[in-house]
């Protein structure tokens, strides 16, 4: 296989399997992200999603099928450079100072780089010894560091996981920002938050049990799951089953957790319609999200972060 300069697909996967002894971990996977695209996969922990971000990586090997990474196989030297990876749990050493880890990687490159300028751009202190560093911190060194080759393909594993709602709109605009500086880099990332999936990716693929069930915009997504642009939530446990509720307007009912969604495009009438005896229900009017579309098309509320997800800067 050639590697050039410039592929229409940045990774292939055809017939992707991984097994684990008896144990599958990903099934059939058919996927195809483009150059520049900003590609996202959700799914429950045991999905598969760390398992293809590091077969995308080189750093495991599929059990069957083929995978292409910038035209070449994931384990080719030549790609040496051209792709980083953050891990969910990415460890420095303890004991070394934020300048001194950042000299270190930057010797691998040929490039010069400002230092001090790189690290008054991503919020970080070149004194600070990494022992002293909070996640969110970690995070953002992290994310320096795997930049700092400019890569063409940017895996990230879980990378606001554990975050409190501050540091993830920090990660993100500091990365959001160096992604509209390189148009041309790649992104492809896991998450457990789908309001992060939402905001931030071209595309969201949902992987379950190892499968990916479906990979589309997030409003195609909503659109072909749920039907409706907008849903009516209640707040509270109402009487009787949540069928029950689906009134003149109504296309479909679903419980998620404490909370019961009926999907409309007509809110204004399905409120006026709900003749509920318990007057303490709080309603709510939205937009439906990737969250009903992943519930629709697996049946389990995710276990996404419990923290607000945070906004994309304007």
């Amino acid at each position: 296989m050639s590697l050039t300069a410039e592929h229409k697909a940045a990774v292939r996967c055809s017939g992707l399997d991984k097994s684990y002894g008896a144990k599958q971990v990903l099934a059939g996977i058919e996927l195809e992200i483009r150059a520049g695209e900003r590609c996202c996969f959700v799914g429950t922990n045991g999905s598969g999603k760390t398992t293809l971000l590091e077969i995308i990586m080189g750093l495991k090997i599929p059990s069957r099928g083929s995978v292409e990474v910038l035209g070449t196989t994931p384990t080719d030297p030549r790609l040496k450079g051209r792709r980083a990876m953050l891990m969910d749990r990415a460890s420095f050493p303890f004991y070394a100072k934020v300048k001194e880890v950042v000299w270190l990687y930057s010797s691998f490159y040929p490039k010069q780089f400002d230092l001090a300028a790189l690290l008054r751009s991503f919020d970080l202190s070149a004194d600070s010894f990494v022992r002293h560093l909070s996640k969110g911190q970690r995070q953002r060194l992290g994310i320096l560091l795997a930049l700092l080759g400019e890569p063409e393909i940017i895996l990230l594993d879980e990378p606001t996981s554990g975050l409190d709602p501050q540091a993830r709109f920090r990660f993100w605009e500091i990365l959001g920002g160096r992604l509209e500086e390189n148009p041309g880099s790649t992104l492809i990332f896991a998450t457990h938050d789908l309001s992060e999936a939402e905001l931030w990716a071209d595309r969201v693929g949902i992987l379950h049990y190892g499968r990916l069930i479906t990979i589309r915009t997030p409003e195609d997504l909503c659109r072909a799951a749920i039907g409706t642009r907008r849903k009516v939530t209640i707040v509270g446990k109402p009487r009787g089953e949540p069928e029950g509720l689906r009134v003149e307007g109504v296309a479909s009912v679903a419980r998620l957790g404490p909370e019961v969604a009926l999907y409309t495009d007509q809110p204004e009438r399905v409120l006026q319609g709900l003749a509920l005896a318990d007057d303490s229900l709080q309603f709510r009017v939205e937009n439906v999200t990737v969250r009903d579309a992943f519930f629709k098309l697996t049946g389990e509320v995710p276990d996404e972060a419990a923290t607000l997800a945070v906004q994309k800067p304007v």
